[in-house]
């Protein structure tokens, strides 16, 4: 271990005990008015769970089952309110979409749906851009996880980049990644089932309003059309600008169906898994005309893959991210118990002189969302820790000025998604580390991001009207 890794250790120890001594400290201290004994305890069983979320000195779904079980055994809330998120269609549908998405990526199906994509578009560079754009659109509602997104796409997109000619870590070739992290993996917070963290978000936001956390497939598609359509538009246009190489560069005719060829004919598992997948998809979309729950309709579709021997015992074991199943688990249990304890409440009124000063109206609101959460991201590099974070102080603000829980919710995950610094997003190292680092360059890399989160305020902005026709804001 190098002497920089040695102090980076000590630091994290050191702040994981002053996370801890925090914690125990918020707790023995006087209720206010409003909050009781056993609330303050939950509140410190919560800081110090954040915090070790942010230092990550044990795994996060640890930290998350340790914070349910004090919960509990302090006395904050009852064994069944700490774990309540697990018996909730939102949870299950986490389970539902990691099954799904790594089955479709076991048997290629991806892969073949990417071809066929970029078969349809020109040759050349330009039009591989919006090739690679749209497929990673088709595809990333079918995928869950936002790391695997990107570790699939990369390496197609590298591939591309080394038949159109391109020198690896060139202008040109940072742009096919940059297309291929758009449209995989920036999109996801566009489709429902693109991102786990997606039923997070709605497990959350339940809380706050009746019906918030009742938001179909169908309708989270077109309640974030808008803001779909400008980052698909503006980052192709960004990218194929920008990124431009020099001269002309061609893939070789034929190039799809040669890669195609090679796949060969679509097997039997392919062609169930996609059956499966449309019928749910189907039934999602369509689930205020059958009224069955998006959660039955899921579980049954991985019952139909177990059964038809598409996913076998050894899938349903290592297919499906269990830690980060666990971890969402409990940041939903978390959103449950802070509404319980009335902590929401509370934090509301604490926050309230400040954000009431400062956020007057829906675009002072998106604003200031996207500013917090690139700069919390500088420091928090989880993803879900930072979302959670910006939520639960902004919600009550949000709620104030008559803005749906849905929209301070789907803005910050949305915008989330940065990698200014490669160390502030996984999804970004996990493409950097699937091309064995030959494909980015950083320094150019990070003016996608920069100009990504200036896409996320234009589409927000752009969004407000159509957010407001909705319903969604009065």
């Amino acid at each position: 271990m190098t002497e920089t890794s040695k102090t980076k250790e000590r630091v994290k120890l050191i702040a994981s005990a002053v996370a801890v001594l925090l914690g125990v400290w918020i707790g023995v201290q006087p209720p206010p008015e409003g909050l009781t004994v056993t609330t303050m305890y939950g509140i410190g069983i919560a800081v110090w769970g954040v915090l070790w979320w942010v230092t990550g000195i044990i795994p996060d779904y640890i930290t998350g089952l340790l914070m349910c079980t004090l919960w509990a055994a302090f006395g904050s809330v009852t064994f069944p309110q700490a774990f309540t998120s697990f018996s909730r269609p939102v949870w299950w549908l986490v389970i539902v979409a990691f099954a799904i998405g790594s089955m479709a990526q076991k048997v290629g199906l991806l892969n073949r749906i990417a071809l066929y994509v970029l078969k349809v578009f020109p040759s050349s560079y330009k039009g591989q851009i919006w090739g690679i754009l749209s497929a990673g659109f088709i595809i990333s509602p079918l995928i869950p996880s936002v790391n695997g997104k990107a570790a699939l796409s990369a390496p197609i997109g590298l591939a591309i980049s080394d038949t159109l000619g391109m020198e690896r870590k060139s202008k040109g070739c940072c742009g096919i990644l940059a297309a291929c992290l758009t449209g995989f993996y920036q999109s996801s917070s566009c489709f429902l089932s693109g991102t786990s963290n997606n039923y997070l978000l709605l497990g959350i936001i339940g809380g706050y309003a009746a019906g918030a956390g009742d938001v179909s497939w169908l309708a989270w598609l077109g309640r974030a059309a808008v803001f779909a359509a400008v980052l698909f538009f503006g980052m192709g246009l960004f990218i194929t600008t920008a990124f431009k190489p020099e001269g002309d560069v061609r893939l070789p005719a034929g190039y799809s169906d040669e890669c195609l060829k090679k796949l060969g004919p679509m097997s039997r598992d392919e062609r169930i898994t996609l059956t499966v997948m449309l019928l749910i998809l189907l039934m999602w979309m369509t689930e205020p005309l059958h009224k069955i729950n998006a959660g039955i309709v899921g579980v049954t579709g991985i019952c139909l893959l177990g059964a038809l021997g598409v996913m076998t015992r050894k899938d349903f074991l290592s297919g499906i991210d269990w830690p980060s199943v666990m971890f969402i688990g409990t940041l939903l249990n978390m959103a449950s118990v802070v509404g319980v304890l009335k902590i929401d409440k509370y934090l509301g009124d604490v926050l309230k002189p400040v954000l009431s000063v400062l956020v007057t109206n829906p675009y002072m609101l998106v604003a200031a969302l996207i500013l917090v959460v690139t700069v919390l991201k500088f420091g928090i590099v989880s993803l879900a820790t930072s979302t959670v974070i910006v939520i639960f102080a902004f919600m009550p603000a949000a709620i104030a000025i008559n803005v749906d829980p849905w929209i301070v919710a789907f803005i910050v995950w949305a915008s989330c998604q940065i990698f200014v610094l490669p160390y502030m997003n996984s999804a970004y190292l996990c493409a950097h580390y699937a091309t064995k680092g030959e494909m980015a360059d950083h320094a150019i890399m990070s003016k996608q991001s920069v100009f990504f989160t200036a896409l996320c305020i234009v589409g927000a902005f752009a969004s407000i009207p159509f957010w407001q026709m909705l319903g969604l804001i009065n």
